[in-house]
């Protein structure tokens, strides 16, 4: 009896999952769709004014102005931001087991966990830069005209939940 109930909750467990599968592989609100890039993509509403997006007031218009020459070169930046993102997120879980461990220790040590602590702040500081020079570089790829549009964007903070 214990192995039916125990086969049926693993069928109804593994149902559950499936059928909530498609509800969690759609987007998020106010995202493209497949294939979409979130920051690529065109304002879909009619009456939008000049440098107004769906988040606020400034910021969408130089996005909808771009050449696919600046589109691709903003694409290979944000890719190679990714890059430096991604290895720097697998050092910071790292450096944070480390602290952790020196935490639970026995012999932990207030020099051990001091240096711990320097090395995770110099990391997320790796990890801001390399977000930041991003931003840096594809403003240098932008016409004058798209970098209004551009510093009205930043200047309005808009820009800092936008990439990862």
């Amino acid at each position: 009896m214990k192995r039916a109930t125990k086969g049926l909750f693993a069928v109804l467990l593994c149902g559950a999952v499936a059928g909530g599968a498609p509800a969690l592989a759609q987007p998020p609100q106010g995202m493209p769709g497949p294939g979409g890039h979130p920051h690529m993509m065109m304002h879909e509403r009619p009456g939008q004014g000049m440098g107004s997006d769906e988040r606020g007031q400034y910021g969408g218009s130089w996005r909808a102005t771009l050449s696919s020459e600046q589109r691709s070169e903003i694409a290979m930046s944000h890719l190679r931001m990714q890059q430096k993102y991604a290895l720097a997120e697998a050092r910071i879980a790292l450096q944070e087991a480390e602290i952790a461990t020196v935490i639970a220790s026995d012999d932990g040590d207030d020099a051990g966990l001091q240096a711990g602590v320097e090395e995770l702040v110099s990391l997320k500081k790796e990890l801001l830069l390399s977000k930041y020079h991003h931003l840096m570089e594809v403003r240098q790829l932008l016409t004058p005209q798209q970098r209004i549009s551009f510093d009205l964007w930043v200047l309005s903070g808009k820009f800092k939940d936008h990439h990862r």
